[in-house]
């Protein structure tokens, strides 16, 4: 019986694995890096998205409903496991990421949080996850996946909560909550030893930006007399925080994954003094306005039910003792997005023809 217990486990973990979309990131490696921003190229391609999704629909016929569009909206940009959105952003000329080629990819791999892992370790079998930057956030690729795929998950019970009786607000916790309790359980902790609420925040963007195709008075898709139309253009700018980026907002680790991760993590201590990054984490303190999914987090830790996620955040890990292996503070350069090459922002036209051209 004990044998059986245990390979069900296993058998549970590696459908977790396979199910979740959670594929880790470190932000702390783009660190030092210069990135350009890419708000533009993702906009294009969330708008190219959804102008393939209303043309998938006959022309001859009684227009679709609204949230037909939004279904093949959300089918477009998703696929089991590796989510078409995530590749396309590993992939895009137009979108700069980091690491960016093979030989990059081999040194991330090799030195990012979660490269101390040993081989049977379900949490690490997928790609790790390159940064990206959208309206000023440096993100992980997976937060995109998040956005689309979760992000109708949390939609769908927020509506469940709806037809209940619930106010919207009460149907927007209802779904934080939902997603908060899965994270915890099967998808993320037992999964990875990571409970990710970077993911959690993208999560919830994903059901904002599902309610605004829609359900909101001044809804981006309009039915007119030729059919729908895109009335106002989707902005990653409206749905983006700075708790997408995981070296701001940390994740919650179980015990033995944080003893592989807290040694490298470590490792990052000498940057914390560096003024470039010192800024950085100053501007997304005056960006973020706070979050359902922070208040609910911070519930259940006061609770006892999670642990506190300031606790695994660098600098709660660099405020401790001096380590001996800490190295002294590098300069670290970021792209000035004002003194990048002006150029032309890229439209869904231009994504289109790229991806024709890659086929």
């Amino acid at each position: 019986m004990k044998l059986r217990r245990t390979v069900c486990l296993l058998v549970l973990v590696m459908l977790a694995a396979v199910e979740s979309p959670a594929l880790e990131t470190d932000q702390y490696y783009a660190w030092g890096r210069p990135l350009a921003d890419s708000t533009e190229a993702v906009n294009a391609k969330f708008n190219l998205e959804l102008q393939r999704a209303i043309a998938s629909f006959p022309a001859d016929k009684p227009p679709p409903t609204c949230r037909q569009i939004s279904i093949a909206y959300r089918k477009r940009m998703r696929f089991v496991l590796l989510h078409e959105i995530q590749i396309w952003a590993w992939n895009s000329s137009y979108v700069d990421r980091i690491p960016n080629g093979a030989e990059a990819q081999r040194d991330y791999r090799r030195t990012s949080l979660y490269s101390n892992h040993p081989l049977i370790d379900t949490g690490t079998w997928m790609p790790f996850t390159p940064t990206l930057e959208v309206a000023g956030v440096r993100f992980g690729t997976d937060k995109l996946a998040h956005l689309v795929s979760s992000g109708w998950t949390y939609y769908k019970e927020y509506n469940r909560g709806l037809i209940k009786g619930e106010t919207p607000d009460e149907a927007k916790r209802r779904a934080a909550n939902r997603g908060i309790t899965e994270e915890s359980l099967i998808l993320g902790k037992l999964a990875s030893g990571v409970l990710a609420i970077g993911d959690l925040e993208a999560n919830l963007s994903g059901m904002h930006l599902y309610l605004d195709l829609c359900d909101v008075p001044d809804p981006i898709l309009a039915l007119g007399e030729d059919g729908w139309v895109i009335s106002r253009p989707v902005d990653l700018r409206e749905y983006v925080t700075p708790r997408w980026d995981e070296s701001y907002q940390p994740p919650i680790y179980t015990k033995s994954r944080w003893r592989k991760v807290q040694p490298v993590l470590e490792t990052y201590c000498g940057k914390l003094s560096d003024p470039q990054v010192i800024s950085m984490r100053r501007r997304y303190r005056e960006m973020d306005r706070g979050s359902l999914v922070g208040d609910l987090i911070a519930e259940r830790v006061e609770e006892g039910r999670l642990a506190d996620p300031a606790q695994f955040g660098l600098e709660a890990v660099c405020s401790g003792a001096d380590f001996p292996h800490r190295p002294a503070a590098v300069p670290v350069t970021f792209a000035d997005n004002a003194d990048q090459e002006a150029g032309r922002a890229p439209t869904p036209e231009d994504i289109a023809a790229e991806e024709a051209d890659r086929r």
